[in-house]
């Protein structure tokens, strides 16, 4: 029987690395597809070794510093980027321990496990294709259809394991009417065995106004290694006509401390832009409320997540000037894109990160 369990183990082991080498490639190759139109510049030989010099504890391949040479291209060459999306896992698996974030991550309890942190208001959850009310007694469909039905407009978002706003979808149930029975089997239907139904989000007009058919959300990407706080802040704009503001769906542009937008942002083909598509020029755009937020973030943060190295927060300013939490992301916080509009960020944790990899 231990010759069985340990040539499972043996086994089981092997399955993984040849997982992870897959993964590594898909990635590699992405990157690729990504940046096939862009003029970039190579890493000369003194640069790759600068490279593995500043991030010992990295796995370095040449045909894999694309983001690297992207941002070389945008800065100068600057060691302290973090040079490709493997190197992000790496680093987000050594950081965000899977142990730690995988129940975090659940949106149908978020709002259960942080009641400080101002997420939205969550009307119905199926968990497990079990439905349950906001205070998390379980209840009846008839009774998850009674409550959405009052409701009138709602969004159904999936609280396990997707990514670039992959099937949140926004329902609204026409003024005097009710939705029937079939209405909303078909709902459920269309979404998975876990989900949440939350309320729809009104933002601020000067904030809307960039897209009004999305929210507009600002993404604070936190870092707290070994007692030391830093952060990288970008805006994410949906395009036109957009519902949702992920970077296939719009652009991103970096937002300074002060909280005013910087000139230049960039397409999901990495593409300039410089303003949005009815013509807001990005460089005139305030967010409002940012160093409230900068606070909150830091002390959620803290607070909420003190074993996770990151957090990538995707935050707006309602209509009533209130702050709300979309999403805490710790899976994937999304690292390459935000150090595009915020810049080599991990360089203040640098020293920490060498240390808590040995």
């Amino acid at each position: 029987m231990r010759l069985l369990n340990r040539a499972a183990w043996f086994a089981n082991g092997i399955a993984n690395r040849v997982n992870a080498k897959k993964t590594e490639q898909r990635w590699r190759e992405d990157d690729k597809r990504q940046m096939q139109f862009v003029d970039l510049p190579e890493l000369s030989e003194a640069e790759f070794e600068e490279l593995k010099r500043t991030w010992p504890f990295l796995k370095f391949n040449k045909n894999d510093v694309y983001w690297a040479r992207l941002y070389k291209k945008e800065y100068g060459f600057d060691p302290y980027f973090i040079s490709s999306v493997n190197q992000c896992y790496q680093l987000r698996a050594k950081i965000n321990p899977r142990s730690q974030v995988c129940s975090l991550e659940n949106k149908a309890l978020v709002d259960i496990y942080f009641p400080e942190i101002p997420f939205p208001e969550v009307y119905v959850r199926r968990i497990n294709n079990s439905f349950y009310n906001q205070e998390m007694n379980r209840i009846p469909f008839e009774e998850a259809i009674t409550i959405l039905q009052q409701k009138g407009s709602f969004i159904i978002k999936p609280s396990l394991g997707t990514m670039c706003g992959k099937g949140v979808k926004k329902y609204v149930i026409d003024e005097g009417k009710v939705a029937s029975r079939e209405w909303f089997s078909k709902v459920f239907e269309g979404a998975t065995s876990n989900f949440i139904a939350q309320e729809v989000l009104v933002q601020r007009p000067d904030i809307s106004r960039l897209n009004p058919t999305s929210l507009n959300c600002c993404r604070i990407t936190s870092i707290y290694i070994n007692g030391i706080y830093t952060y990288g802040a970008m805006l994410k704009i949906g395009k036109n006509g957009a519902h949702i503001d992920n970077w296939n769906s719009g652009y991103l542009v970096g937002i300074n401390s002060d909280g005013s937008v910087k000139e230049k942002g960039w397409d999901d083909k990495l593409s300039p832009v410089y303003q949005t598509d009815n013509g807001i020029v990005f460089d005139s755009i305030q967010y409002p409320c940012f160093q409230e937020l900068l606070q909150s973030i830091e002390r959620y943060h803290k607070k909420y997540f003190p074993q996770c190295g990151i957090v990538g927060w995707d935050v707006i300013i309602d209509h009533q000037n209130n702050p709300k939490v979309i999403e805490a992301n710790l899976v994937i916080p999304g690292i390459p894109a935000e150090q595009l509009c915020s810049g080599p960020f991990f360089k203040v944790v640098r020293d920490e990160l060498v240390k808590a990899f040995k």
